[in-house]
Order: structure tokens, then C-alpha cells, then sequence
């Protein structure tokens, strides 16, 4: 069976992981082109910047719009959706926080070693609630996945799921005025609430997902307008994400991710390389970051050039993800699945 003759929901899913791959990818590539430096002041010039790559966090954020909202209308909001969350967020996010803790003790960077409390707090993936430093920044991003995760859970099982587009409604307000309501909101209320920063990209997720269910209305085509728009505003200066070449990235994923699961015509999204990818995204988003920059600095100081330690730090992270997703999160998920199931 080809992979355009799958049917519209299983070619669907394939297409969503194709784009999760490119999202991956586009992370790594951004922090290893461009945040590296920060964290070694010895490296070398890089041959390449990728700066929109951190945008590839964006289009997470609107798959998991769309994913969780698709598993919740399924299953409804019970106690299976809290177990498949936790077996698919936790016992593999311990092993990577983990084992990124140990290697920056055992290779430190400058201003980077973690501490115990850090591990800690880490391990709960609550850290930013608590106002903790993590054990790698990249965890801020599950953050605001726990926040969305409660709040649709909670809409769920008050019988409100029918209001879903004036929810995504309130979240897209709520990024268009976030950097000056912000101080008014207390801490961590905005990651619960779902109005902050990114919380107009959840709801692009939800609107596109009941796009493909039900089909368009004016009201769906303009909040997508509206959730480019909400991506602009730039008063507070370390918005690194906002302005106008923002907006249109994010254009540009709402567009790619409605192709994806609307048409057919993106074959490249089911490329065996970018499903594989997708499929190891999580551990690669997870242990990409740190453990990638230690072997940059390992690679670089001993005298490898910036595309060979790039090169094979890419590789090496890549297997390391294949071998932490089918050694260790597949298997205890099905394991864990099965325990916490019965």
C-alpha cells in the first residue's frame, strides 16, 4: 500500500508526524547554529545560521492543539486520558533529565551545571511553576504543554468541549494583549489559564482540528488570521519571537499544517526520514540541547572543525533518541499500559 492511498485519518497521523520531524529538526538546527555560542565561548564560527528554528517549538504547539484535542473528543476526559498522558510525557522525560544531569556534572559548561535542586524540581516537570531553574531550558516549552493539558481536561469534564471555539477565542485575545497584562496575572495562573504568550498557538491546533472535522466557517478563518496577528505584538524588547517576520513564519505553519491534513499534496511529509524523525521527536527535543553541546565543545576542542562536530553531534543525537525511544519509551509504555490500564 502506498503512502497516498492510506486512509484520510491514518494518512493524517502520518503527515502530523512528518511535521513533528520538521519541527525537531529545525529546533536542533537552531540551537546548535545559533544558541551553541552562548554556552561555549570557544566555539568556532558557524557555518550556518538558523534563527527561525526556534519556531519549529511553535508548530509543536500547534500539533499538540490538534492532537489532544482530536484524542480527548474520542475518549472523552477521563481517567485513561490522565494515564496515557502521563506514560507518554514522564517515564521517558525522567531517563533524559536524568542523564542530561550527569553528563553536564561529569562535562560542564560554562554557567550551566545543574544543580540538585534542579534535578529535582526537573523531575516533576513543574520546575517553572515553582520559579526553579531546569536541568535544560528546553523544558520550558512542557511548561505550557501541562497548563493546555489541564485546562482541556478540566473543559472536557464539565461538559464545555461545544464552546471550543470561544475558548480559542479568549486564548488568541489573550496573546494579543499578553505583554501588557501580564504583570496583572498571577503566577503560575497564566500557564493554567491558557493566556500567555503561546496560548494563541494551542488554539490554532483546536480550530484547525474542528476544520477537519466540520469544515470551514468565517469564524474559523478569521481567528486563524487573528492567531497571525497575535503573534506580532513587540513592546517588551526580549520578545525574540515577535514582529512582523514572526508573524509570517507562523503564517506559514498554519498553512503547512493544513495542507498536512487536508490534502494529499505534501508527499515529502510522509518521507520514511521525517515519520522516523517525528516518531523519536520527543527524546531528540528532550536531549538535544545539553548533551548536543557538550559534544560540540568535546568534538571542537579537540580540534574538529564546525560542519565535522556539527555532522556527527547531529548523528549522534539522532541515534541516541532512536535508541532511548525503542529501547526504553516504547517498551515501558506498553508495559506501563498495560499495569495502569487494568
Amino acid at each position: 500500500m502506498t503512502v497516498t492511498s492510506l486512509p484520510p485519518d491514518a494518512k493524517r497521523l502520518t503527515n502530523l508526524d512528518g511535521l513533528r520531524g520538521l519541527a525537531a529538526l529545525a529546533v536542533l538546527l537552531y540551537h546548535y547554529t545559533s544558541v551553541f555560542p552562548r554556552f561555549w565561548p570557544e566555539a568556532k564560527p558557524t557555518g550556518v545560521l538558523v534563527d527561525f528554528g526556534g519556531f519549529g517549538v511553535h508548530l509543536f504547539f500547534m500539533i499538540s492543539g490538534f492532537v489532544i484535542l482530536m484524542t480527548l473528543e474520542k475518549r472523552g476526559a477521563s481517567r485513561d486520558f490522565i494515564i496515557s498522558r502521563f506514560i507518554r510525557l514522564y517515564p521517558i522525560f525522567w531517563i533524559c533529565v536524568c542523564l542530561t544531569f550527569f553528563i553536564l556534572i561529569a562535562f560542564p559548561l560554562p554557567n550551566a551545571t545543574p544543580t540538585w535542586i534542579s534535578l529535582f524540581a526537573s523531575l516533576t516537570m513543574l520546575q517553572d511553576y515553582a520559579k526553579l531553574a531546569p536541568v535544560d531550558s528546553v523544558y520550558w516549552s512542557l511548561t505550557y504543554e501541562l497548563g493546555f493539558y489541564f485546562f482541556m481536561f478540566c473543559l472536557f469534564r464539565v461538559k464545555l468541549a461545544k464552546h471550543i471555539e470561544k475558548v480559542a477565542s479568549i486564548w488568541i485575545i489573550g496573546t494579543l494583549t499578553f505583554a501588557w497584562t501580564a504583570p496583572f496575572i498571577p503566577h503560575p495562573l497564566h500557564y493554567l489559564s491558557m493566556i500567555n504568550g503561546y496560548g494563541h498557538l494551542f488554539a490554532a491546533g483546536l480550530i484547525i482540528y474542528k476544520i477537519t472535522q466540520t469544515g470551514w466557517t468565517p469564524l474559523r478563518a478569521f481567528l486563524l488570521l487573528l492567531v497571525v496577528a497575535a503573534q506580532y505584538p513587540q513592546p517588551l524588547s526580549n520578545y525574540d519571537d515577535r514582529g512582523p517576520v514572526a508573524s509570517f513564519i507562523i503564517a506559514g505553519h498554519i498553512v503547512l499544517f493544513l495542507i498536512a491534513v487536508l490534502t494529499t499534496r505534501l508527499s515529502v511529509l510522509s518521507h520514511p526520514w521525517l515519520v522516523f524523525l517525528g516518531a523519536i521527536s520527543y527524546p531528540l527535543y528532550l536531549v538535544h540541547q545539553m548533551i548536543g553541546y557538550v559534544l560540540l565543545a568535546q568534538f571542537q576542542s579537540a580540534g574538529l572543525g564546525w560542519w565535522g562536530s556539527f555532522l556527527l553531534t547531529t548523528s549522534m543525537m539522532i541515534a541516541l533518541a532512536a535508541a532511548l525511544t525503542y529501547c526504553a519509551d516504547v517498551p515501558m509504555r506498553r508495559w506501563l499500559a498495560t499495569r495502569l490500564r487494568d
